[in-house]
């Protein structure tokens, strides 16, 4: 991207490089939100104090986490700062935490991805200080497993049916929708309803089996409105190498800089 001209910020989060000391507060919004606002900041300090010369267009874009991340800090921007977006372009993310949460346990099915559910239950236990036991959250055949792994989760040997691995109490917190304050946490992270300024492009793949595509799908109904027509977009990709999470992400990084262009010809 900086080949093409472009000035790239790309924030570290919390929990890599200098804050490598702490975990990485995987999926929260607020601070994948504010870091990369801080990095914006210095960005721009950097450029003026060595006198480069710049635009005052303003793209956010990321895949996976990334796209989260984005739309996290999108909204975090026009709610918080007199920072301009000019528009965000986002894939694969999971905007609508409590939809996810829910399709995640209402599955009777493996799921290849569910140490990755894992990590987010873990990280918000931490970030919103639940301290909440593995028992509330997991089956007494797969705690000792997790614990073992609680810094690799992807090699712990669990069962990753969702029936069988989370208790029947926590599955009904979620399904529920019910007062507790792990279901707050998952709540306060959800970024799909809100009502942007710049534009914002959606990309998913239709058969995602990582992130559902419901999180686009829902992002996408509950921005767009009347008062701005083509400013929210979707595209759900469909052709056999686009429509999983794999497959979506290689296509959204090879495209990204024809799809910055359109936008910018716009």
């Amino acid at each position: 991207m900086s080949g093409l001209k472009y000035i790239v910020s790309a924030p570290d989060y919390l929990g890599y490089q200098k804050s490598s000391n702490i975990p990485h507060p995987y999926e929260h919004g607020e601070s994948l939100a504010t870091a990369s606002y801080d990095m914006l900041v210095a960005v721009k300090e950097f450029l003026e104090q060595e006198a480069v010369l710049y635009s005052d267009e303003l793209f956010l874009t990321g895949f996976s986490e990334g796209g989260y991340a984005s739309m996290a800090l999108h909204e975090y921007i026009e709610n918080n700062t007199e920072t301009i977006v000019t528009g965000s372009i986002v894939a694969g993310g999971a905007y609508n935490k409590t939809q996810f949460s829910k399709e995640i346990m209402e599955k009777n099915e493996t799921l290849d991805h569910i140490a990755y559910y894992l990590w987010v239950l873990h990280s918000y236990n931490l970030v919103y200080n639940l301290n909440l036991p593995f028992s509330f959250f997991i089956t007494e055949d797969n705690i000792a497993e997790i614990i073992a792994n609680i810094n690799n989760l992807s090699g712990a040997d669990i069962d990753k049916n969702p029936q069988n691995l989370f208790t029947e109490e926590f599955r009904n917190l979620i399904l529920t929708d019910a007062d507790h304050p792990f279901v707050d946490a998952i709540r306060d992270n959800n970024r799909f309803d809100w009502e942007p300024k710049g534009f914002v492009r959606i990309y998913h793949g239709s058969e995602d089996a990582f992130v559902f595509p419901s999180n686009a799908i829902t992002s996408y109904e509950a921005i767009r409105s009347e008062n701005n027509e083509g400013l929210v977009t979707l595209e759900l990709l469909n052709t056999p190498n686009q429509k999983t999470h794999e497959g979506s992400g290689v296509l959204f990084h090879t495209l990204l800089p024809i799809i910055l262009h359109q936008e910018r010809d716009l």
